[in-house]
């Protein structure tokens, strides 16, 4: 049997690339390494699992079915997910790590933080400027994260490539490029920037969160018809008619890594 893995790899804005490869044969199947400990994954319904400490499941199997989605809930470390079965994995339904969108911008003066939050292994979105403390807004968190500042168009948060800047007009700098095509170490996305401020006792929209990013491996067949998805948060909206580059900045997607003995779907 052929051992294939399928990478997705974050790029701006929350838009996912995908890439495929396929490995020199291997001898024999490929072990996921699942101790099956924790049954086969079956939902009838939608479901969102708190993940462990260490952030791995082993499972036997995995079946879930269309219409069915599947979201998990950050630990304390944030790690990515992981998901190992012994047996096959069906994916004809929804599994969901989209980093949340920014909080919108507001008139009044708002003291909490308004970023979104990222999904499981993603990283959380900047705060925007208020009027009461600062002009300035704060940078998105994670390795790519939106660099905060005073207003001057957004500031999207990067992955594999470079945050892009206000309508790719260089009005503003995005975050920085990381990670690999290989997904190795497996990474989830940056927070954008939130939005700053020309006028005081006002609140610039929240910076989005960066996507999640999960491995799912299967000692079998592992069969996707459905959807993974681990976009970035969109920022929060300007608390201005016509923007004045207030709004938060766009969260980057995060990481798919898919590995089996044989893909399809």
């Amino acid at each position: 049997m052929i051992r294939r893995d399928w990478w997705t790899l974050a790029a701006l804005l929350g838009s996912l690339t995908l890439l495929t490869a396929a490995p020199a044969a291997a001898q024999g199947t490929f072990s996921s390494g699942s101790t099956g400990a924790d049954g086969a994954l079956a939902p009838g319904g939608n479901v969102t699992i708190p993940l462990p400490p260490s952030g791995v499941f082993n499972y036997t199997t995995i079946s879930l079915p269309p219409g069915v989605t599947v979201t998990f809930t950050r630990n304390a470390a944030n790690t990515p997910v992981t998901l190992l079965a012994s047996g096959d994995v069906s994916i004809g339904g929804t599994i969901t790590l989209d980093g949340q969108v920014g909080g919108d911008g507001s008139l009044s003066i708002q003291l909490q933080p308004n970023g979104g939050r990222g999904g499981p292994g993603g990283s959380d979105g900047g705060t925007g400027a208020n009027g009461l403390l600062t002009l300035t807004s704060a940078s998105g968190l994670g390795p790519g994260g939106g660099p905060g500042g005073p207003p001057g168009g957004p500031r999207a948060a990067g992955h594999l490539v470079p945050g892009n800047s206000h309508a790719g007009t260089g009005d503003g700098t995005g975050g920085l490029a990381y990670g690999t095509t290989t997904l190795l170490p497996l990474l989830g996305g940056s927070g954008g920037a939130g939005g700053g401020l020309n006028l005081t006792g006002h609140t610039g929209g929240g910076g989005g969160g960066g996507g999640g990013a999960i491995l799912i491996a299967s000692s079998g067949t592992l069969t996707l018809t459905g959807t993974i998805s681990a976009r970035g948060g969109n920022g929060g909206a300007s608390p201005y008619d016509g923007g004045q580059g207030s709004g938060g900045s766009g969260g980057s997607g995060g990481a798919v890594r898919l590995i089996a003995t044989t893909l399809t779907g």
